[in-house]
């Protein structure tokens, strides 16, 4: 009797453990989802962060993942994200010397001696009539008021400036010329002739275009203070002539 007591017992014993074996697997399983690192939300990121933050590869039950940037695409990137990053570009450097004269007269004005001793040494050439301050034509200039004809003077003074610039420029452009003209066994010092040729034309380009957009700002403040029959002659389509609008005569 006692035997038997004793069987049933365990054999009741082992039904209990396995009604709460299930029980306890899914109350782990819970807990393991629960405390997932990979929960909804810490994993959702935000664009930039989905651009930027490097995937693990494969996802879960061995899936790969939805989005992984690839090399190519941040490459990309990161080239579309200089160009907004560099909006002036540099070139080589120049001498140190130069550089730090370049960067400080760039920053301050010439004593006026020394500005009208540097414009003084360069006269126009006898063949560049253009290369001169256009004047208001006589008829124009004595319907001006005191306030017109003071802001063009101003921009006259400015123009007078480009206009002694190009001529130096002219000039050391027509000396190059005459040199590399004169060379005819160095190829290589007649290319480094010719790449300072250029230079010095493309900045003569460069200030010819100032001096006309100076030229046109000029007719813009004028056209106001003339009689209709003259504001024609103002106009931004008129050709840069003696007789129209303006007459250049040497400043």
């Amino acid at each position: 009797m006692g035997e038997d007591l004793r069987s049933v017992l365990k054999r009741f014993s082992q039904v209990e453990t396995d009604k709460e074996r299930p029980t306890k697997r899914l109350r782990v399983a819970e807990e393991t989802e629960s405390d997932s690192p990979h929960s909804d939300a810490e994993v959702e990121l935000s664009d930039s962060e989905q651009l930027i933050v490097p995937q693990t590869e494969g996802g879960q039950n061995g899936e790969a993942p939805n989005s992984i940037p690839s090399v190519a695409e941040d490459d990309l990137l990161s080239e579309i994200a200089q160009e907004f990053a560099d909006e002036a570009t540099t070139g080589p450097k120049v001498s140190q010397k130069l550089a730090d004269i370049i960067n400080q007269r760039w920053s301050s004005r010439l004593e006026e001696p020394k500005m009208k001793g540097k414009m003084g040494k360069y006269d126009q050439p006898d063949n560049c009539e253009k290369l001169a301050v256009p004047k208001v034509n006589p008829e124009i200039w004595s319907k001006l008021n005191h306030t017109a004809r003071g802001a063009d003077l101003k921009l006259i003074n400015f123009q007078k400036t480009l206009v002694k610039v190009g001529v130096a420029l002219t000039k050391s452009t027509d000396s190059l010329v005459n040199i590399r003209a004169n060379i005819s066994s160095d190829a290589e010092l007649k290319q480094q002739l010719a790449d300072l040729v250029t230079n010095n034309t493309d900045a003569l380009a460069m200030l010819c275009h100032v001096h006309v957009e100076l030229l046109l700002r000029r007719r813009e403040l004028i056209k106001p203070n003339v009689n209709k029959e003259y504001s024609s002659l103002c106009s931004s389509q008129t050709p840069i002539t003696e007789s129209l609008g303006m007459t250049c005569s040497p400043g």
